[in-house]
């Protein structure tokens, strides 16, 4: 079991709606209703629901594919990661 999602993410990054287990760091990768679909993880019905929502309604799949492809532009990007970084290094730095 993957516990944050990056196959998540890679989905995202190709503009491809997202529907996923509400679980562990899956909520990091995957923003409810707006990148994707956030369904509880034990439950297959909810499961192929949220894909039968994007199947019948391309336009709002389509929405959340875009949304999704910036949100990892803006968050899941080498210059965010590096600065994170440095600023989680300078916080122990400083005691």
């Amino acid at each position: 079991m993957e516990g944050f999602g990056i196959s998540l993410v890679e989905a995202s990054a190709c503009g491809l709606p997202v529907v996923a287990g509400d679980s562990g760091g899956i909520p990091d990768a995957v923003r409810d209703g707006e990148t994707g679909f956030l369904v509880p993880p034990e439950e297959p019905a909810a499961f192929a629901d949220a894909i039968c929502r994007l199947l019948a309604d391309p336009a709002a799949a389509k929405r959340m594919g875009q949304n999704g492809r910036r949100a990892v532009e803006t968050y899941f990007n080498w210059d965010r990661v590096v600065r994170d970084i440095r600023a989680i290094e300078a916080e122990v730095v400083a005691g």
